[in-house]
């Protein structure tokens, strides 16, 4: 969705953009993110918090800033389980957090 979401709005080109070109290089395992990190990383770049439009058409979305939104990327942000989070309340959604598969040590 990354890639899609900056080509939707013309933050990068269709062709020989720098995160398209990463995208299509990830080749990894699971067992090393780093070049998918970097991928990701570089949609962030480009796509900063603010509201985008495609001229061309209805289509617009907006990217929150950091501790307003309702998902949370594992990866690049944390709260605490208690939800001590910024206002006293966190995300809804969490994104790349991943459980041990037991209920009782996860909560």
């Amino acid at each position: 969705i990354h890639l899609h979401l900056i080509r939707s709005v013309n933050l990068e080109p269709e062709k020989n953009g720098t995160c398209g070109q990463k995208y299509y290089s990830l080749t990894e395992p699971v067992t090393n993110l780093d070049p998918y990190y970097d991928f990701v990383d570089c949609t962030r770049k480009l796509a900063k918090p603010g509201v985008y439009t495609n001229d061309e058409s209805s289509f617009s979305f907006r990217i929150l800033k950091r501790d307003t939104a309702w998902v949370m990327d594992g990866v690049y942000d944390s709260y605490e389980k208690d939800g001590s989070g910024p206002g006293g309340f966190g995300p809804v959604f969490h994104h790349g957090v991943k459980l041990t598969g037991k209920n009782d040590e996860d909560l």
